[in-house]
């Protein structure tokens, strides 16, 4: 895995959801992540949690091949049936606004 940051395990029950509360628990992790000077945060998501996904891009992540864990990713694909992928926000504020 890259070194960083990582949002792991984030999830709301099911009575919960569409309420806002993963938006509000994800950028509290992306300002932490940021208070504490990383330059990323990383994320693991499946593919198919199209909410997820959505909510991630809003966010300003974007997906990302890391060669280190693709074998890992395609185990987990024939074990489970399912894949996850690898999502990255670049957390440098002065990078962000000459993007903007």
């Amino acid at each position: 895995m890259p070194e960083g940051l990582w949002l792991f395990s984030l999830g709301v029950r099911l009575k919960y959801r569409r309420l806002g509360i993963g938006e509000l628990l994800s950028r509290r992790v992306v300002q932490v992540a940021r208070e504490r000077g990383a330059p990323e945060l990383y994320l693991l998501v499946f593919e198919d949690n199209r909410p997820a996904v959505r909510l991630y891009h809003k966010l300003g992540f974007k997906q990302r091949t890391v060669s280190t864990m693709e074998e890992m990713l395609k185990r987990e694909k024939q074990t489970y049936g399912r894949r996850r992928v690898v999502m990255v926000t670049s957390l440098d504020k002065e990078k962000d606004s000459k993007n903007s």
